[in-house]
């Protein structure tokens, strides 16, 4: 065989050989099952796993936790916030009837991977492609103490098992995107739990994967889960910067004589139409602003009277002074939307957080309406401007 023969024979052979690993990676495991979470990301579910049911008795029983006042409490005195997951995966058998042998038998173990989406512009791709080790280092240093101070709060509450070892923040790459991932071991209910938070920035978006299982059963989950992250397949439409140019969300409700639109890359829609609270509307971003509309029906006809009559902004007045809040401005008459409105800003410390509170209130068609902003004092210059545009193209029908 010649020299260039020889050659290409060579080259045919790494051909067949890269071809054949790539065909290999891209080939789901045997029994795992594929699952997308529409414009978001798509995956492979271990055999051994299955995505949680809303309507199944574990689903039931979480949400009816979430709902409890000891958990409401928990978060008070230890200063957590728990955002709701979009997707849980938990071992094959919790959706069953909790009498059956399945369930029972997935019940003695724990593992789960557990996705969380929103709109945030915290930080880039190109952000952590360039960060620094420095800087690393600090992001490192703040999410362990965050976690580690959660923790210990929560332990005076509940008995744990293992200790909490953390290992350091480090980037890895999947489906493309680069990812700061954290890794520790924390006290777990009856064991040991391993967690890895793999933190995707990109686009104008934050997706959040969380895998975790108790350390007794790492042979069981631990392989799959790492091949479950290789599996991975992100959704990457850029998003516009330009906050103008980004698609907007839109709410109009016929009900309440209301419609605004919203920025959908800084805030995402949590919950419609609570009535213990009055509070039809709220909206949430990740960096802790939140917006809430709240309405109220009137016995009296708003024709009958002015929300700038003296006595009842003299009132309001008096009531904002009775309160905790360092008072910044206090019932100011301001245009909104295509209405008068009464606002007024205050400052409040919420364990720890500064918050500035700006309220407008609103008569229109026998309804009393509010719309809060609470929005963190170190966060109010990036977020003040996104209010702005909400109240701007608010109308009341």
């Amino acid at each position: 065989m010649t020299k260039k023969g020889l050659v290409i024979l060579l080259l045919m052979v790494v051909w067949l050989l890269v071809t054949k690993n790539k065909l290999y990676a891209q080939t789901t495991p045997t029994g795992w099952e594929t699952y997308s979470i529409p414009s978001v990301c798509s995956f492979a579910i271990p055999s051994t796993m299955e995505v949680r049911l809303e309507d199944s008795f574990q689903g039931r029983f979480t949400k009816s936790f979430h709902q409890s006042s000891f958990y409401e409490m928990l978060c008070n005195e230890c200063d957590l916030f728990f955002e709701e997951a979009q997707i849980v995966l938990q071992p094959k058998g919790l959706n069953k009837d909790p009498f059956s042998d399945e369930y029972k038998e997935a019940n003695n173990s724990y593992g789960r991977i557990i996705f969380k989406f929103s709109y945030d512009d915290f930080l880039t791709q190109e952000d952590i492609a360039a960060v620094a080790p420095s800087e690393l280092t600090i992001l490192d240093t703040l999410w362990r103490n965050e976690t580690k101070k959660g923790l210990d709060c929560m332990g005076q509450f509940w008995e744990f098992e293992g200790s909490f070892s953390w290992f350091p923040l480090r980037k890895e790459n999947y489906s493309g995107l680069s990812a700061l991932v954290t890794e520790y071991n924390r006290p777990g209910t009856g064991a040991e739990t391993h967690v890895r938070e793999y933190k995707f920035f990109y686009g104008g978006r934050f997706l959040r994967i969380t895998t975790s299982y108790n350390l007794s059963q790492e042979d069981k989950y631990r392989d799959d889960f790492m091949t479950f992250m290789q599996f991975l397949k992100i959704e990457n439409d850029e998003v516009p910067d330009i906050v103008g140019q980004s698609p907007k969300g839109l709410f109009k409700s016929d009900e309440y004589h209301i419609s605004f639109a919203y920025d959908p890359k800084r805030f995402s829609e949590v919950k419609k139409r609570n009535n213990s609270s009055h509070c039809f509307f709220k909206l949430e971003s990740s960096d802790g602003a939140t917006i809430l509309l709240s309405v109220w029906e009137l016995e009296d006809s708003t024709e009958d009277f002015s929300i700038h009559e003296d006595e009842i902004v003299e009132d309001m007045k008096q009531r904002e002074k009775n309160t905790l809040s360092d008072i910044i401005k206090s019932c100011e008459k301001v245009k909104i939307g295509n209405t008068e409105a009464l606002m007024s800003m205050a400052k409040n410390n919420v364990y720890g957080t500064v918050f500035i509170y700006t309220t407008y209130r609103v008569f229109h068609k026998d309804r009393f309406y509010t719309i809060d902003f609470h929005v963190p004092e170190v966060e109010y210059n990036k977020n003040k401007n996104i209010v702005n545009e909400l109240i701007k193209g608010l109308q009341f029908n």
